[in-house]
């Protein structure tokens, strides 16, 4: 039946160019704890470390915002360059394809930051257009999240 089908994926994709070295943003970012400090973040902790790396690949962290909560673990982490993850476990029926945050100097100074994540809600009937919404609401996490990282570091764009 056509209204059971599963509601297509949604890729959403913020770009943000920021005044501040890659490195220092990459810190910022991979700085899971550091997060509860954000605007709109409740709770943010590491609940296991990575493997080489205490923020790095196979890290676990939990994080909620409002009602929303998510476990993410880290599966790629590039210093300087990447970081991405995937969402293990969350509040919403969420299926979760990957996210990923890139990193790379445009010069000038300029580092440009592309946030991207694919996911749908898996919820019969209503899914896509919460899926949507829902896409709506982690862009402007992600660029909320962006612009505090910029803020943070005196940088303007």
């Amino acid at each position: 039946m056509k209204f059971l089908r599963k509601s297509p994926l949604q890729t959403i994709t913020v770009t943000r160019r920021i005044a501040a070295p890659v490195a220092a943003i990459f810190a910022m970012l991979a700085d899971h704890e550091a997060y509860a400090q954000w605007p709109g973040m409740a709770v943010a902790r590491l609940e296991q470390a990575g493997l080489t790396t205490r923020n790095g690949t196979g890290a676990l962290r939990y994080l909620k915002s409002g009602p929303v909560w998510f476990r993410e673990k880290i599966t790629a982490f590039e210093p300087s360059q990447r970081m991405d993850y995937l969402i293990v476990d969350s509040l919403l029926p969420l299926e979760h394809k990957g996210a990923s945050i890139r990193l790379r100097e445009a010069g000038d100074g300029i580092t440009e930051v592309v946030w991207t994540s694919t996911f749908r809600l898996r919820i019969p009937l209503v899914g896509t257009a919460l899926t949507r919404l829902l896409a709506r609401q982690m862009s402007q996490g992600f660029g909320g999240a962006l612009k505090h990282v910029e803020r943070q570091l005196g940088a303007s764009r």
